[in-house]
């Protein structure tokens, strides 16, 4: 009989930011006893596409040439079981899904899957318009109801 043990646990976590922020942070924090040994990498997937940005085994860090000197992760991640991956400077394309796996042995034990949503400007403006609108023309829940489908195309046209 042949007993194959394979730990694998799926994490997943949606983050927004709005554009122009100076950072984001994609999470996934671990316990720290069970990295001794392992290999991080972190991937970022859109459409058929898959770039490596980040790889962490044994101490050095390399990067993703798109993503060169806009991704990195905690100083010793491994000792302190924080393996988020901080990006800079997000923009609308960097919105996507975002996975790390940790590798032990060449066998994955545990990833994370991180989905990011870069809100444009427009977005954020929109959004403070309707605020305005409904605080300072107290404008009632009947005429905000019947301006939803104006906001969804604003938001979604761009």
């Amino acid at each position: 009989m042949f007993l194959c043990e394979i730990f694998l646990h799926l994490f997943h976590s949606f983050v927004e930011v709005e554009e122009g922020k100076e950072f984001v942070v994609l999470p996934f924090i671990t316990t720290p006893e069970s990295l001794d040994g392992v290999e991080v990498r972190w991937f970022y997937y859109e459409d058929d596409e898959c770039k490596e940005l980040l790889v962490y085994p044994k101490g050095s860090v390399e990067h993703h040439d798109d993503y060169r000197n806009r991704t990195e992760m905690n100083e010793n991640p491994l000792g302190s079981g924080n393996l988020s991956l901080t990006l800079s400077d997000p923009k609308d394309t960097d919105s996507g899904k975002y996975r790390c796996y940790v590798k032990k042995n060449n066998n994955i034990i545990t990833m994370k899957t991180v989905l990011l949503k870069v809100h444009h400007l427009w977005f954020i403006l929109c959004l403070w318009l309707v605020v305005y609108l409904m605080v300072n023309l107290k404008i009632n829940h009947t005429t905000v109801v019947s301006l939803v489908p104006y906001i969804l195309l604003c938001v979604f046209h761009f």
